[in-house]
């Protein structure tokens, strides 16, 4: 059928029915490509507004730490600003699964590398 919908009879779908010996029929719906789709972009809009919410909650305690520690903190929460733009931008089609993907190392690596100590540059003085 072309609609999207089939019958199936098979006993890893539906199991035969012990008591009477016989098979059950059971309904498998296929959606169409549209509706996947949309399930898809619901879902990325849905993870862009977690890391909103994440970035949102965390606003207020960047205000409250000190110099070095607010910038790295502001950093992290820019890198989450940048994947959720990327998640609306395939929500809204404009990039493709593999470009979200590709955004997605891309800012996991930053993430990390925000995330790894870095030494504490010297700090030079003046010889008399």
């Amino acid at each position: 059928m072309g609609n999207g919908l089939r019958i199936v009879n098979d006993a890893r779908v539906s199991g035969p029915d012990v008591l009477r010996g016989n098979r059950t029929w059971s309904l498998s719906v296929s959606a169409p490509r549209e509706v996947l789709m949309f399930r898809y972009r619901r879902r990325a809009l849905a993870s862009a507004r977690a890391l909103d919410q994440a970035v949102n909650s965390q606003l207020a305690c960047v205000a409250k730490l000190p110099e070095d520690a607010r910038r790295r903190s502001a950093d992290h929460l820019a890198e989450l600003v940048g994947l959720a733009r990327a998640y609306r931008a395939y929500a809204k089609g404009w990039i493709s699964y593999r470009e979200l993907e590709s955004r997605g190392r891309i800012a996991t690596a930053r993430l990390s590398h925000l995330r790894a100590p870095h030494p504490a540059a010297a700090h030079l003085t003046e010889r008399d």
